[in-house]
């Protein structure tokens, strides 16, 4: 599906909760780890600013991700570690204006959810509507503005994102070093 085929928020859900019920759960995963190596540099970029957080840290827990992608399976005292610290390292809104930041810490803290469970298509659809939610901005009540909001090149940036990366994890049967490797290489391009 093309962006241009998708006009609205609700339309963009039925179309991911359809794909992610058809990809197997690694593909899921593989899904939701993208979009976190996708949103990690924005903390990055929100760390440095502020000169809090440890961006290093949630690399290296991205990595586990991945790795679990891989066939390498964490403990749950691993991971929950692992949660607590994305947890700590969350920036609270009460003390920073850092939505985008907030939004990589959630993404990654639903990738580590899905690595426990394969039944794990709603986890996934809420980490992307995070990232469409975040590059929507304010949401606005009347629906003229929000056909406006939807239209808005951050949006449609995103959901193009998102959706050029269902289309290449729904090309990749399986999970290796290799296919992970060029997985995360061409990220940056989307």
């Amino acid at each position: 599906m093309r962006p241009e085929e998708i006009d609205s928020i609700e339309k963009y859900e039925q179309y991911l909760r359809a794909t992610l019920t058809e990809f197997a759960p690694q593909q899921r995963l593989a899904f939701v780890a993208a979009l976190a190596e996708h949103w990690l540099p924005v903390y990055e970029h929100f760390s440095a600013k502020e000169q809090w957080g440890d961006p290093e840290g949630l690399h290296r827990i991205l990595d586990a991700v991945w790795d679990h992608v891989r066939g390498s399976v964490h403990s749950s005292a691993e991971r929950e570690q692992y949660s607590k610290h994305v947890v700590d390292n969350t920036p609270d809104m009460d003390e920073f204006d850092a939505w985008e930041a907030l939004t990589a810490c959630r993404i990654l803290d639903h990738a580590l959810e899905c690595c426990e469970a394969s039944d794990n298509a709603a986890i996934v659809e809420k980490a992307a509507l995070a990232g469409i939610e975040t590059a929507l901005g304010e949401w606005p009540s009347d629906p003229e503005e929000q056909k406006d909001a939807w239209y808005e090149a951050s949006a449609q940036k995103e959901l193009a994102r998102q959706l050029a990366l269902l289309q290449k994890i729904a090309t990749i049967s399986g999970f290796d070093g290799i296919s992970v490797q060029a997985l995360r290489s061409g990220l940056a391009l989307w």
